[in-house]
């Protein structure tokens, strides 16, 4: 037995997956438009770029983690032998080894051979988008 309001729910549940599956559709548009875009700007040189009130821009989003290969005990004595107990906890912390990483990355210096052994890192480029 359906009330009003149930019924509203249910419309509700099943627009807002309808919605959901566009939405994911979307993306996968954009995630393959995305390679194509960065190729291109890559070949140019290009950066940014302003259409209809949004700029488009390359984003460089960083990611640092243990290598499947690296078991989290020999990652934790990687990171004590090159000083860094302050990313070591019970486990070691993973936001405080990744700032470490990239900043030593941005200043130009070296990580220790064993400690960069143990972990694979880069900066992946995404676009993102804002209004102009």
């Amino acid at each position: 037995m359906a009330t009003d309001a149930l019924g509203l729910f249910v419309a509700l549940e099943h627009e807002r997956r309808q919605v959901e599956d566009r939405l994911d559709a979307i993306k996968k548009e954009q995630a393959d438009l995305q390679e194509r875009i960065l190729d291109e700007w890559a070949d140019r040189g290009q950066q940014s770029a302003n259409v209809d009130g949004l700029t488009v821009y390359i984003a460089h989003d960083f990611y640092c983690s243990k290598r499947k290969e690296v078991s989290t005990e020999q990652l934790i004595d990687v990171l004590k032998d090159a000083g860094l107990e302050r990313c070591v906890q019970v486990g070691y912390n993973a936001s405080s080894m990744k700032a470490f990483i990239k900043e030593q990355l941005a200043q130009g210096s070296e990580l220790p051979e064993q400690l960069a052994n143990s972990l694979n890192y880069d900066t992946i480029p995404r676009l993102r988008a804002r209004l102009s």
